[in-house]
């Protein structure tokens, strides 16, 4: 009696981790199919200014993209032999992102750098004239944001919303849980063991 007993309770944890586990499947599948909906026909641009670097995923239209809204919407142009891959989101690139094409860009000039030529802005002479402290942390985490290197702090949206998908889930598990108590105590009560 108690043998039947303690194997209904594997059959029911096994339950519980199974669907654990293919709720967990499932919130990853679906939130890859979010990121690659939302990287499609997108370019990943990053611009550099006077005073800083940032980028933005921007959405294709003819062979330019536009920065900005109304008046002050910029165009950048397109350049094949310009453009390089990287992998978007920065932060989840490992679980769930994709691969984006994307252009450097300098503030204002339509016309894209060459990632690999002797004109690309960035490099390391001009990082060494940069004075300021904060400026240069803050070029230094543009640079390892848009190179997909994750930071060792807080991560951005898709951290969160994985954070959160992680946490229904485990509300689910437990719900579940919960439930298949009620379930195991009927069993138990049908083959006789208190």
């Amino acid at each position: 009696m108690a043998g039947d007993f303690t194997l209904t309770l594997l059959k029911v944890l096994g339950i519980m981790i199974g669907a654990f586990g293919l709720m967990l499947v499932l919130a990853i599948a679906l939130l890859q199919m979010w990121v690659r909906k939302s990287a499609q026909n997108k370019i990943y641009a990053i611009f550099m200014d006077q005073k800083h670097m940032f980028s933005a995923m921007l959405t294709v239209e003819g062979d330019c993209i536009y920065y900005g809204k109304g008046e002050k919407k910029e165009k950048y142009l397109l350049d094949t032999t310009k453009q390089f891959w990287v992998t978007w989101p920065p932060v989840a690139a490992g679980l769930v992102g994709t691969s984006v094409r994307a252009h450097w860009y300098v503030r204002n000039r339509p016309q894209p750098l060459d990632p690999t030529g002797k004109s690309t802005g960035l490099t390391s002479r001009s990082l060494r004239m940069i004075g300021d402290e904060a400026m240069l942390k803050t070029t230094w985490k543009d640079v390892r944001d848009t190179a997909g290197i994750p930071s060792r702090g807080a991560g951005g949206s898709t951290t969160i919303m994985i954070l959160l998908a992680v946490v229904a889930l485990g509300g689910v598990n437990l719900y579940l849980v919960m439930n298949l108590q009620k379930i195991v105590g009927a069993i138990a009560q049908m083959v006789g063991v208190e």
